[in-house]
Parts: C-alpha cells; structure tokens; sequence
C-alpha cells in the first residue's frame, strides 16, 4: 500500500493565537487540485473522508513522532481531521508558533482513487494551553464529533486544562502515563462530574485495558463449581510492572479494584505501604476482611502500570480454590487462567482479546460516543483507596 501526501507551510505565528482562516483556506487550495500521482507516474483522484476530527497533544519530537506513526496508522480505518498540536520540550517551547497543513491519502495497488484525511501539524509554544480551546473549536469540522486525544501525561490540576476538554466531545487520556499517578488520580476524579455536566465524555485507556480482567474474572465465578468462591474470598494480589526510571503506578490495579467493590458492595477498612508495595484490608456486605496486596515487579518499559498479576484464594468449610490470572509473556494480548481446588484438580484457560492490542483499543475508543457508566463508578470507589495511599505516603 503506497501512501501519497501533499502539504504546505504556513507562515509563522507570535503569541497564543493561530490564524485559523489561514489554514482552512490553505486546505481549500490543496483539495483543489484534482489528482496526484502514485509512483510510477499515474494519476491518483483524492477522495475526501472524514468521520470526525480528531485533534493529538504531544510533548515533544518524540511522541509526535510516535503520534504521526500512530494517527497513519488508524487513519486507514477512520479517516478523520487530524490536528496535531505539539508543545516542545524545554527551552525549545519558548520558539514562535508555525502550522502545517498537509492532505494525506492511501492508495492501494492498482487504484485510480485514494481515501484521504486533512492533517494540520501545529507547534505551540508555553502560552498556548490557556488559549487552546480557541484553537480547537474553530478547526472543529461542523456537525461530526470532535475528539481529543491528550497523548502526553495530562495536566489535570491545570484548570486551563478542564476548558480545553470541554471543547470537544470525548476526550481520550491514560492514566498509565500521569506523572505523580495518585495525586493526578485524584484531580481527574474531580474533574470528571464538572465534565460530565457538560457533557464531554471522558475516557482512560487504562480502564479499557481492564476488559479482558474483567471478563475472565467474571468467567471464572460463573463456572458453576466455583460461584461459592465469590462470596468467600479471603486474599487478593495484584502484581503490576514498574521501571525504576518513573515512580510506581498502581492506577490500573486501583481501577480494578474499584470495579470489584463497585459490583460486590466492599468497604475499605485499612490501608498501608512503600512506594512499591501497598496492603489493603476490605470488607464484603456480610462484614468479612478480605486482604489485598499490590505488588510491584521490575518489567520493560512497554509494560510499566500495567497489570500483570492477579491472584485469588477463596475458603469456605473446607473447601478451598486459588486461581490466577496473567498475562501473557509471549503474546501481549492473551491472557491466562490457572486454577486449582481443593481436590488439586487444575483448569487452564487462554484468552486473546482486542483490547490489549494498543491500536486496536483506541480505534474502539475513537468509534464510542457514550459515557461507560461503569467507569464512572470505578472511578468513584477507587477514589477512596488513592486518597488513603497518598495520605499513607506523604
């Protein structure tokens, strides 16, 4: 599949402001032209497609480079307006703003017509995220949703942050990516009713990774030899993977958690640890201690936040099960159970799902348009365990 792109430079810009008319009447001028050509010459048609406008937040060369890999990616599905904003790092954020618009098209072989997508590359500088939203509402296209994609780690606590969220429709984050993980936690789970008033859907690509947990969780307590278990589990540990060159983010862990004593009625009693190593006491509606562990395991960098682990045990007159889930080492997007009962008898299960593919997951996120009540609620019942952790290691 051969790709075929045409663009053009914009003047530079000074201060917080974008001349927006400027690009919209470069891109007009682009789409004029009739026809490129592929490599060997021939005419190619563009085709205009566009399903929604989908504006990217990167910081730094880095992660655009990443971005523009990502965005060439999904566009081959969903092709969109794509706004990429990039604030550079360090001094270099302090240079004069520019824009690029550029019309990017696939072509497969043999075709005389390409899908296309309108990209427009913006570089801010320091003052821009106050007037950010400025930026984004005019270059929204009319009557298709807008996302926003914050691809860096978020800056919650900045109120600037919160009406540049409600300029769009969905807002698309990752928790696994905050940079002080609980204290930033916390700003997003109140900025989410404020949000929600206005009715900017927000969505964490760390709660969606959760669904295969979650579905094999659910699974495992459905099988009808082991629905006992549910209401007579005594421990939980929960190993996720951490590098030392970033501080340990126990989100993911926390949002399951949240989902369980959601669904299950759990209070959080007691709470303690280090930086690498938190326990937690809950209590089920009959008023039984379950004890939970989170555990901190050095991993690659790919893997850092994410949920590796997690074990159950369960006994009640006797009876006695311990199961696990893990992820896959080989296969990023598989999952496994193992369980045994008290009779030593094992069952093993693998389980490959969507959304541990990382393309996969946000090309599912950028075609929901509704808010995930569940995450909501997660969010609220996870709330209380980041809060008493911070306190805990303050």
């Amino acid at each position: 599949m051969a790709k075929i792109e045409t663009s053009r430079p914009l003047p530079r810009g000074h201060g917080p402001f974008i001349d927006v008319e400027t690009i919209e009447r470069e891109l007009a001028e682009l789409w004029q032209t009739p026809s490129a050509f592929d490599a060997r010459g021939a005419a190619v048609t563009l085709s205009r497609t566009s399903v929604l406008t989908l504006f990217v937040f990167v910081t730094g060369d880095t992660q655009a480079a990443e971005a523009r890999e990502w965005i060439s990616q999904l566009s081959t599905q969903h092709p969109s307006r794509v706004v990429l904003l990039i604030m550079p790092e360090g001094s270099e954020s302090e240079t004069e703003q520019d824009a690029q618009v550029s019309i990017q098209c696939h072509l497969e072989g043999g075709e005389r017509f390409a899908p296309c997508w309108e990209q427009i590359t913006i570089t801010l500088n320091q003052t821009s995220l106050e007037a950010l939203s400025s930026i984004i509402i005019p270059l929204a296209l009319p009557d298709l949703p807008s996302f926003l994609w914050w691809y860096a780690s978020p800056p919650v606590r900045d109120r600037a942050f919160r009406r540049v969220c409600q300029a769009v429709d969905r807002v698309i984050l990752d928790s696994v990516n905050f940079g002080q993980p609980l204290a930033d936690f916390l700003a997003l789970s109140a900025v989410l009713p404020e949000l929600s008033r206005r009715e900017t859907v927000l969505s964490d690509l760390n709660w969606s990774r959760l669904a295969p947990w979650q579905e094999m969780t659910a699974r495992t307590f459905d099988l009808p030899q082991y629905q006992w278990a549910l209401d007579a589990l005594t421990d939980v540990q929960v190993t996720i993977g951490h590098t030392p060159e970033k501080p340990a983010n126990p989100l993911q862990a926390i949002l399951y958690l949240g989902w369980l004593s959601n669904r299950l009625n759990w209070q959080l009693t007691e709470a303690s640890g280090t930086e690498d190593h938190w326990t937690l006491e809950v209590r089920g509606p009959d008023d039984r201690p379950i004890h939970w562990e989170l555990l901190c395991t050095r991993c690659e960098q790919a893997m850092s936040g994410h949920l590796l682990t997690v074990q159950f045990r369960a006994q009640q007159r006797g009876e006695q099960i311990r199961f696990a889930i893990t992820r896959s080492e080989e296969r990023q997007t598989m999952v496994k159970l193992h369980l045994i009962d008290h009779r030593q008898q094992e069952m093993h299960y693998a389980f490959h799902h969507a959304h541990l593919d990382p393309q996969r997951l946000l090309l599912r996120e950028l075609q929901s348009f509704s808010p995930d009540p569940l995450y909501a609620e997660a969010v609220h019942e996870a709330e209380q365990f980041a809060r008493v952790l911070q306190r805990w290691l303050s």
